[in-house]
């Protein structure tokens, strides 16, 4: 790679794709990229000693108010035969326990995103979400006292609930979770030796292949397989 055409122009972008073969009940082929997405921002109910309380926004900064339980309902078409479906929350404040239709999926700490496959629990039409969130007093059961003394303290003023962006996902079943990208300089600058390193997330066994392409805007600068 010549690195003194990429100084006149850094930005560079990495695209890998997956092609998974043998699928169970489908032909062998490419799996689709493709991802549908249902929004889950807008109103929520917020839920207090089994009792509705108010209807709030999400996301929100809202100021800490104990413990509750945030519930909306959201439609999905027919649940995907091969598919997975994810819920995935972008940041909640302080501690949360996220459930789909009465089932608790798992639990969540403040600032950092969290994602829940519910594809068992899911079905067509009506669907409920809930989340019991701590931000001012732990839950019954005593979670969540280290992430209120994370988030509560006297340096700043506390805020609390869904506080980040909240969707539910229908992705294949093995998509590309995540791409880490490195490089390493010659002594020269002029060549660089670049390594991506791919996270696979699949619920079924499969063989397939990696392609990863490096382009810089529509010109392609390295390609991987």
């Amino acid at each position: 790679m010549n690195q003194g055409r990429l100084r006149k122009e850094p930005t560079l972008s990495i695209v890998a794709s997956v092609g998974l073969l043998g699928r169970p009940g489908r032909p062998s082929g490419t799996v689709a990229s493709s991802r549908s997405r249902v929004d889950l921002a807008g109103t929520w109910e917020r839920h207090v000693n089994g009792r509705l309380l108010d209807v709030i926004v999400v996301p929100s900064s809202l100021r800490p108010s104990g413990f509750y339980r945030l519930k909306r309902e959201f439609l999905l078409a027919t649940p995907p035969v091969h598919g997975r479906l994810i819920l995935h929350f972008d940041g909640i404040t302080y501690h949360g326990r996220a459930f789909v239709n009465g089932v608790e999926l798992g639990t969540m700490g403040p600032y950092v995103p969290y994602e829940f496959d519910f594809t068992k629990h899911a079905k067509e039409g009506r669907n409920n979400i809930e989340v019991a969130i701590a931000d001012l007093s732990p839950d019954p059961t005593g979670a969540g006292k280290d992430e209120l003394a994370l988030g509560l303290n006297p340096g700043w003023e506390g805020y609390g609930g869904i506080i980040r962006d909240v969707y539910a996902e229908v992705r294949a079943a093995a998509d590309i979770e995540n791409v880490r990208f490195a490089y390493q300089l010659s002594g020269e600058y002029t060549q660089a030796s670049c390594k991506a390193r791919v996270f696979i997330s699949s619920s079924v066994a499969a063989s397939g292949q990696l392609q990863v392409t490096l382009s810089k805007g529509q010109v392609e600068v390295a390609r991987a397989e």
